[in-house]
């Protein structure tokens, strides 16, 4: 990839084929359960959060549900204008910018669904730890690079695997420039400042169910079953987005 993403006239797009699915309404809900569940989104009132990359403002509705008056960046000005103009967002701020430009230092930092749209995913990784205060935290998820060459295996895609999941023909919403978790997780424990609290998979099942129609008639038990299989091995090595929460130590 040469440059970061930009999904300026792809927002409305994006909207319904990613949050208007299952696979969007689930990955939203993981990454909701997974920060509850270990204390993330406790006591947000009094604490600096920014949703980077936040597209249209999905995660930052839901921090502010939780107090929080979150700050909203992404380089797309149609989508921070979208936020500026949504009822729903009043208790967020949004601005249009790039993270390589923020200065400021946060609480907690999100970044889900970003890294494989930016052209250097470590250099991007290391800059989301540095907005960090100490003992600040980190959400991070993005499309993992394992999980996307086993399904395109079980899928049948054997040519395009072994080519390196390089295709010719690129679809504008799908992320081509997946992310290694062992990449990502070997970086991250080799930062004495940096400890990893927990690592989830996020849709191990959703996106492997061999009946899709399932994916929304067993919506209830699909959710359950990630909930307790997305934290454990080796079932969580097989979602399609990996979650990482990231402490700042010192």
């Amino acid at each position: 990839m040469t440059h970061d993403r930009n999904f300026d006239g792809l927002s409305d797009k994006f909207a319904k084929n990613i949050y208007g699915t299952t696979k969007g309404r689930l990955r939203h809900e993981l990454l909701i359960y997974h920060l509850q569940s270990n204390g993330i989104l406790s006591d947000l009132g009094n604490k600096a959060v920014i949703d980077v990359g936040c597209g249209l403002g999905h995660m930052c509705h839901s921090l502010a549900q939780f107090g929080a008056s979150p700050l909203g960046i992404d380089i797309s000005e149609e989508s921070i204008q979208q936020n500026l103009q949504n009822p729903l967002l009043q208790d967020c701020d949004f601005k249009v910018a790039s993270f390589h430009d923020i200065s400021d230092r946060f609480d907690l930092v999100v970044c889900h669904a970003m890294l494989e749209w930016v052209k250097d995913p470590l250099a991007a990784l290391e800059k989301m730890t540095q907005l960090c205060v100490k003992r600040g935290v980190l959400s991070l998820s993005f499309f993992s690079e394992e999980a996307h060459r086993y399904t395109n295996m079980v899928y049948g895609n054997f040519d395009y695997v072994a080519r390196g999941l390089q295709t010719k023909s690129k679809v504008k919403l799908n992320p081509q420039a997946p992310v290694s978790y062992q990449r990502v997780l070997h970086w991250l424990n080799a930062q004495d400042e940096l400890e990893v609290v927990q690592t989830a998979g996020i849709r191990c099942v959703h996106d492997n169910m061999r009946h899709v129609e399932q994916q929304e008639q067993k919506y209830a038990e699909l959710l359950a079953a990630e909930k307790q299989y997305g934290v454990l091995e080796p079932y969580k090595f097989m979602g399609r987005y990996f979650h990482i929460i990231v402490r700042k130590i010192t």
